[in-house]
């Protein structure tokens, strides 16, 4: 039985788990839809398919969406609006380094691109909170797989058993369920 005196790693979701990136997304992806479609979007329909990769999500929002003209502009105007949007939830930087502080070991585990990932990290002084941040590229399969958990315990040198996932949707918790962590 696994109680939390056996937890030793603690892994986390990026976007709206310990950076308010939520209205980038909502933005940039309502701008690339509307831009594609030549319709707005509402709040309500775009939070329907809310924390999937950023394909997959488009396609369920518009599965004729031409996804290599729909992305690349999507990265442009995330990038333009991440400049001044993503923020901090209040009290993470003190939950986050109480919890380094208190021994727990910490990871990163998202959907999201590399060098976006490292610039959200980077931009809300984060980057020095996580031994480990499994991006986008690092795995072939993605969450709701567990493939991208399981390689951060592995890069962690880390047990399943002692492990939790903090996420913020449906796909964050198919995925610890699948590799085992709480």
């Amino acid at each position: 039985m696994t109680t939390t005196s056996t937890i030793r790693t603690l892994l986390f979701d990026l976007d709206g788990t310990i950076v308010d990136t939520n209205e980038v997304i909502l933005r940039t992806i309502g701008e690339t839809l509307a831009r594609e479609t030549g319709r707005r979007w509402t709040r309500e329909a775009l939070l329907a398919h809310w924390g999937m990769r950023l394909r997959d999500q488009l396609l369920r929002l518009h599965p004729t969406i031409d996804l290599e003209r729909a992305i690349p502009f999507y990265r442009q105007r995330y990038a333009e609006h991440h400049a001044h949007l993503v923020c901090e939830f209040p009290g993470m930087r003190e939950v986050l380094y109480g919890l380094r502080d208190a021994g727990y070991r910490l990871g990163v585990v998202t959907s999201k691109k590399r060098q976006s990932a490292h610039d959200t990290l980077a931009q809300v002084g984060y980057r020095d909170l996580f031994e480990v941040v499994v991006v986008e590229e690092d795995t072939a399969r993605h969450k709701p797989d567990p493939a991208p958990i399981l390689l951060a315990l592995e890069r962690l040198a880390a047990e399943a058993s002692q492990a939790i996932y903090v996420g913020d949707n449906p796909d964050d918790v198919r995925a610890a369920r699948a590799a085992g962590v709480r």
